[in-house]
């Protein structure tokens, strides 16, 4: 089976519950995706990864912004430095994964858990994080981005205990 990258270049859009294991992305094939992905309106008709579960994936300098992801399994992976401006990772279970310097901007990571996961320099910028379990568990928060992020008031304590930690 073609990996995933390839299967979204060649137009393929749905990929709902699949399992995706190992992939490590070039930087010729990062290049690839991204020039695909501005010639579409992936806004309009974006990537579905509804339940899928990514293990273990190289995902680094990634450009797959707008993609639907709820419910999605992450583990042992690396999204840092892409971009994934405007994702929804709603309930979405995130373990031992990389997002550091990642562009989550407007993303919906409401009611996900993000147990272990490091977050160094992330954008947040009007992401979506309420009801976000085991934060207390991830790291990095002390260097998100956080303009506008919206947040309940268990998210805004947990983030100033992390804040206060580190100032101490």
């Amino acid at each position: 089976m073609k990996n995933l990258i390839k299967r979204i270049i060649d137009g393929e859009r749905d990929f709902t519950g699949e399992y995706i294991e190992d992939e490590i992305l070039s930087e010729n094939i990062r290049n690839k995706l991204k020039e695909y992905i501005k010639s579409t309106n992936i806004e309009k008709n974006p990537i579905i990864l509804n339940n899928a579960n990514i293990i273990e994936c190289d995902f680094s300098y990634i450009y797959l912004p707008y993609t639907q992801a709820k419910e999605i399994h992450i583990s042992k992976s690396n999204f840092s430095n892409a971009n994934l401006h405007g994702t929804n990772f709603e309930s979405a279970n995130i373990f031992n994964s990389y997002f550091e310097n990642a562009d989550l901007s407007e993303s919906i990571i409401r009611n996900a858990s993000v147990e272990s996961s490091y977050f160094d320099y992330a954008n947040f910028t009007k992401a979506d994080i309420r009801g976000v379990r085991n934060l207390d568990l991830a790291f990095g928060l002390d260097k998100i981005q956080y303009y506008n992020t919206i947040m309940s008031q268990k998210e805004r304590e947990i983030i100033e205990r992390k804040l206060i930690k580190v100032n101490v």
